[in-house]
């Protein structure tokens, strides 16, 4: 989530309760000179905007984690069959081809 997408009041919440020594409400509420109320209203809408964000993100499609997840399956197989085997010849093909296998 870009930060100007939450208004300035609540990034400023957000910003003094997560990042600085003033994190306690009453603490944030003096600083921005507001009712302690106001400082949880501003937490709570912050946290839903970032549930909003974080929905839509994982609903949006991810074209590179199969690959990466098959990738990944490649390299433990070739090492299995290594511990197996003892067979280097498995990683060929599945590592980049600048990359060299020595035991």
């Amino acid at each position: 989530m870009e930060p100007e997408r939450l208004s300035e009041p609540l990034r400023l919440a957000v910003t003094l309760r997560y990042f600085t020594g003033a994190s306690s409400y009453e603490a944030i509420a003096e600083l921005c000179g507001v009712p302690v109320g106001n400082v949880r209203s501003r937490l709570s809408a912050a946290k839903a905007k970032l549930a909003e964000e974080l929905l839509e993100t994982a609903a949006a499609a991810h074209d590179d984690a199969v690959a990466r997840w098959r990738n990944a399956a490649q390299i433990g197989e070739a090492y299995l069959r290594l511990e197996r085997d003892g067979d280097v010849s498995a990683f060929d093909g599945v590592l980049v081809p600048d990359v060299a296998f020595v035991m």
